[in-house]
């Protein structure tokens, strides 16, 4: 395509400088006009590269094919630019002439797949284009000094391929400035006018407008500012004209940059030049269209609804693909992707991940997310235009619907014939999304459903809270493999439970009734029970049985006595009877009691408390020099403790004992439960004269003496003779201290 002026008329002849400079083709152009034009192609390149590359980055392999058109004027907008920046390089002087060389341009930018060559140059020879040739072959004889010439580009993609011409010519050889005309400026022409094009991309051909005399001659030394404007009732109301940068060169405005972003149609421009009173041209109408895809934008957001049920027409999401001005892009027919964004509560999105847009537009239909919650988000995507960062809908909710289906919460398991399941069921009464309706107190029925036994359910009884009913004393009376439970509540949907087996009754376990808390040395009863896999009684245990019992309720006393134990217990259906005895002696909080038939097991948990107060004891003893203290007793109700001396007699050394007294039953465990009275300890020492004793009475509660229970006996230094401490209560010795030689 070339790129020709559209003015009218010519003017009359003239000097042969004016002839030369003002010159117009058999189509109406002029030398000058044609050599500006140039200059706009060459001024307009960047701008046009910078869109061209904007408009290619991000688009897919079928919107390269959809725009062939933009890549060939992209292409001859390059090549223009790379020439005529870098004429050096790119011509080679021959015969005054310049020759295009065969490697220009060096690059020019594509998107994937495209490629493009300089394929002929028609050289100009004073009066028209000559033949086109091939690059870098000598420059034909008659070809001008300085002259332009036209370049034929072929864009090829993947074997198809088109061609487009442009004129390029030496920047550096600016027009004559000789050239003058013979009238005063008298009109506006338009030199290059745009054709349509994409929303946001540089108008092309770069709008361009020459102030002339009345004969048509371009008026080089007019500088005054011509302005441009979108003409007003053409094109989309509200549109603007943008990025318009104005360059005065000899009477000639160029308008590089010009871009719209409103897509419209019968758009026109209108030039003005208000300085000189020049009366406004009008240029040929265009189209402005949508640029390539750049962006989804939810155009109806998604306005949730209930668990698992699509949402009502208004709520489907509706997503526009847009290019980047914000247009709709009409012709775009790519698939649509829907997917969860925000998932507050792990739900699924079911009945519209994809539809196709139909006109840029893809509507959606019959989506549903199952769970509830708060907060959800859907995001976009198009892979096939590239544009795979997905756009994020606002926020909205699923809530809870009415009731739809039962669902087992827990099913039925650990069966035996005639006992109440080990692990009783509970059903839910849910919406279409398994979300738990809690708001329903609706009944719910069981039956069997899978009968491999030919059994029959009974015991059965249901308690409904927040929707869940839970069953308690359900059984099943015949063996077998593979039984399932069937719920039903009036129209809702039916739910199956997990396949189970009723299994016939084994001993599984013991049951150990808890006997409360116990008191050392005294006889208690303790009801064992034998139970089935199931957790019922196993009644299939009966007459005398020989037991091994455990745990620490079975240790020795502190002193050594052992607990009694039964040697046999009789069980009838499972039950003991009578109930066997115990009698421990052994004081512990945390007493356990175990019980063991082979490898079944059973046990309980209690506590045993110490006797009542049998006696004194020390604790805590601490001696010097080091102690060797041994105790004996008791003796009824006393216990000798003597401390052994050191040395010789005569020349022992002092020895000083310090001790805490006790309180213990006839087991010697601690007294925890005296009667709540403290008792009065009376202390006392005799023997060797020098021998100390402080204090001489001590108060003790509880299971140890409290500070002021502490005493100190100290035996003099010297003395082969021994001394004797002695605590009574009541009048009472209950314990003696010796301290030897």
């Amino acid at each position: 395509m070339r790129f020709r002026p559209t003015h009218r008329g010519r003017r009359r002849p003239g000097p042969l400088s004016a002839r030369v400079a003002q010159w117009r083709s058999e189509m109406g152009d002029s030398l000058v006009e044609i050599l500006l034009a140039i200059t706009i192609i060459s001024i307009a390149a960047v701008s046009i590269l910078l869109a061209f590359a904007t408009s290619i980055a991000g688009t897919g392999e079928h919107r390269n094919l959809a725009t062939f058109d933009t890549v060939l004027r992209t292409a001859s907008a390059e090549v223009s630019s790379d020439i005529q920046q870098q004429s050096a390089s790119s011509f080679a002087n021959c015969s005054g002439a310049y020759q295009v060389n065969a490697a220009a341009p060096g690059s020019i930018p594509l998107p994937t797949s495209y490629s493009a060559q300089i394929t002929s140059v028609a050289y100009w020879n004073g009066s028209a284009f000559m033949t086109p040739q091939a690059p870098a072959q000598s420059c034909p004889t008659g070809a001008l000094p300085n002259s332009p010439q036209e370049l034929t580009i072929t864009v090829s993609y993947k074997g198809s391929s088109s061609s487009i011409t442009t004129v390029v010519d030496d920047p550096i050889t600016p027009p004559s400035s000789g050239t003058t005309c013979q009238y005063a400026a008298s009109q506006l022409v338009w030199l290059q006018q745009p054709s349509s094009g994409l929303a946001g991309a540089a108008l092309f051909p770069v709008p361009t407008v020459a102030v002339e005399d009345k004969t048509g001659c371009i008026i080089q030394s007019d500088a005054s500012q011509v302005s441009l404007a979108i003409t007003a009732g053409t094109g989309t109301a509200g549109a603007t004209l943008n990025n318009c940068t104005a360059s005065l060169n000899y009477g000639t405005t160029i308008f590089s940059g010009c871009s719209i972003g409103v897509i419209g149609t019968g758009y026109t421009l209108t030039a003005s030049d208000p300085t000189d009173g020049l009366a406004a041209v009008q240029s040929s109408p265009f189209n402005i269209a949508a640029g390539v895809p750049a962006v989804l934008v939810f155009k109806q957001q998604p306005g949730g609804g209930t668990g698992g049920t699509p949402w009502s027409a208004g709520n489907q999401p509706t997503v526009w693909i847009e290019d980047a001005q914000g247009n709709l892009v009409t012709t775009d027919q790519s698939p649509v992707t829907l997917s969860i964004g925000t998932n507050p509560a792990n739900g699924t999105l079911s009945g519209c991940s994809s539809t196709n847009a139909v006109n840029g537009v893809a509507t959606f239909a019959g989506c549903t997310i199952d769970k509830a919650g708060t907060g959800y988000t859907l995001t976009a995507a198009d892979p096939t235009d590239s544009l795979n960062i997905p756009v994020a809908s606002n926020a909205f909710t699923i809530a809870v619907g009415p009731p739809s289906q039962l669902a087992f919460a827990t099913s039925p398991a650990g069966a035996v014939v005639g006992d109440p399941f080990g692990t009783q069921p509970a059903v839910a009464v849910e919406d279409a999304g398994g979300n738990v309706v809690t708001t329903d107190t609706s009944s719910v029925s069981l039956a069997i459903g899978t009968n491999p036994g030919n059994g029959t359910l009974s015991g059965c009884s249901g308690t409904t809270t927040l929707g869940v009913t839970t069953f308690s004393g359900c059984a099943i009376n015949q063996v077998g493999t593979g039984y399932t439970l069937v719920a039903t509540d009036g129209s809702l949907t039916s739910a199956t439970s997990s396949p189970f087996n009723v299994a016939t009754p084994q001993l599984a376990s013991f049951a150990v009734t808890n006997p409360g808390t116990q008191t050392a040395g005294t006889p208690f009863a303790v009801g064992i029970v034998a139970l089935d896999q199931a957790g019922g009684t196993y009644t299939g245990l009966n007459g005398p049985q020989t037991l091994t019992f455990g745990g620490n309720a079975t240790s020795n006393s502190p002193n050594g006595s052992a607990p009694t134990l039964p040697s046999s217990v009789t069980f009838v259906n499972g039950v003991t009877n009578p109930l066997p005895s115990f009698t421990l002696t052994d004081a512990q909080s945390n007493a356990t009691l175990t019980v063991k038939l082979g490898s079944v097991t059973g046990s309980t948990s209690f506590t045993v408390v110490a006797g009542a107060r049998a006696s004194l004891s020390l604790t805590g003893i601490t001696q010097q020099p080091t102690p060797s203290v041994s105790c004996t007793g008791p003796s009824g109700s006393l216990i000798t403790c003597t401390s052994t001396g050191e040395g010789n007699p005569g020349s022992a050394s002092a020895r000083t004992l310090t001790a805490s007294i006790e309180l213990v039953d006839a087991y010697d465990n601690a007294v925890t439960n005296s009667t709540g009275n403290s008792i009065t300890i009376s202390l006392s020492v005799s023997g060797t004269s020098g021998s100390s004793l402080n204090p001489t009475s001590l108060t003790v509660a509880n299971h140890s003496s409290t500070t002021s229970g502490t005493f100190t006996f100290v035996r003099a230094s010297g003395s082969s003779s021994s001394n004797v401490m002695t605590a009574k209560y009541g009048g009472t010795t209950e314990l003696t201290v010796t301290l030897s030689a």
